[in-house]
């Protein structure tokens, strides 16, 4: 048995018609830092923490990850970041499982869901890589993590994913990593509306000057990957194939949970054309793309970009 986190939009039930769309809005209003079920799935997290905190394995991921958020935001994250990002970890990881199996989850799935092996099964070779949640499998906690994710499956399957048209994680994304953090980096979002309406502009002066042609797009500082979201979604209505899409369309952030949740969006993006037996890498990579000096060299051949779009970082490098 285990506990189950009352959703207070209404009752669990697998007819569609009773789902309440899903939606930005509504991803944090009832799984963000106000709502129900946030400090609860918080408390549980810290609690696993402590239990397995010493474990050397853990510790040495955890100073990997440690080191790159130094390096983001200028000093040592405490346990309280941690936890948060790994929160939009697993709610990441398994709303994009309810969005393929359209909304009738299989629970005996979720362990590999967490684990990246659902994805990698389904030829995704990459969604959890370098992936700093893995803690909450650690044997001690093993089952008590189970039961954590079937508490978070029980609160999402109230909603409907099989119709998303928006970036849905960027809204918690902002309200669970504080403002204060968010702009230590530099992180500023760019509203939905402005994105479209950069994106179109974008893609008029392309078809102008190119025709036909498929552009080679680049966000260098994606955040939650808004702008590849929009600009892989006008690509596909422009009838261009997974193959090119990935090929073509490629996005880098410094943090980690960021570039989860890019990931995130672009498998929501292409999850119409992803076939069985078709393997995806995705052209998503965590790096400091004002620092590194193989910017163009991440295992894939990438000599020049057409459209460099996005919201850089405002921030003066330390």
């Amino acid at each position: 048995m285990h506990e189950v986190i009352e959703d207070k939009s209404g009752p669990h039930t697998e007819d569609m018609r009773n789902l309440t769309p899903i939606s930005a809005q509504t991803l944090r209003e009832k799984f963000g830092s106000t709502s129900y079920i946030y400090p609860k799935i918080k408390a549980k997290l810290e609690a696993f923490w402590k239990e397995v905190k010493d474990e050397q394995s853990i510790k040495t991921e955890m100073d990997n990850w440690a080191s790159i958020i130094r390096t983001l935001y200028g000093y040592k994250p405490d346990v309280s970041l941690l936890v948060d990002h790994t929160y939009l970890n697993i709610l990441t990881k398994i709303i994009v499982y309810l969005k393929f199996a359209g909304n009738k989850p299989d629970r005996t799935e979720i362990p590999k869901v967490i684990n990246g092996k659902y994805f990698i099964e389904k030829g995704i070779t990459n969604f959890s890589e370098e992936d700093f949640a893995l803690w909450l499998l650690s044997p001690q906690i093993e089952d008590k993590s189970f039961a954590l994710f079937d508490m978070i499956m029980d609160a999402l399957t109230n909603y409907d994913f099989s119709e998303i048209n928006e970036d849905i994680f960027r809204e918690i994304y902002e309200d669970i990593v504080e403002r204060k953090e968010r702009h230590k980096a530099g992180e500023y979002y760019t509203p939905e509306w402005l994105v479209q309406l950069i994106l179109n502009d974008v893609f008029a002066l392309w078809e102008e000057k190119k025709g036909g042609v498929i552009p080679k797009i680049l966000d260098p500082a994606c955040g939650s990957g808004t702008f590849l979201y929009h600009a892989i979604r006008h690509l596909i209505e422009k009838g261009i194939s997974l193959k090119n899409i990935t090929k073509n369309v490629s996005g880098i952030d410094i943090n980690p949970v960021a570039t989860i949740i890019t990931k995130a969006n672009y498998l929501i993006a292409i999850s119409d054309l992803i076939e069985e037996s078709e393997e995806i890498t995705l052209p998503i990579y965590t790096k400091d793309c004002l620092k590194s000096p193989d910017l163009f060299d991440y295992n894939v051949k990438i000599e020049k970009y057409d459209i460099v779009i996005g919201n850089p970082p405002w921030v003066v490098m330390r």
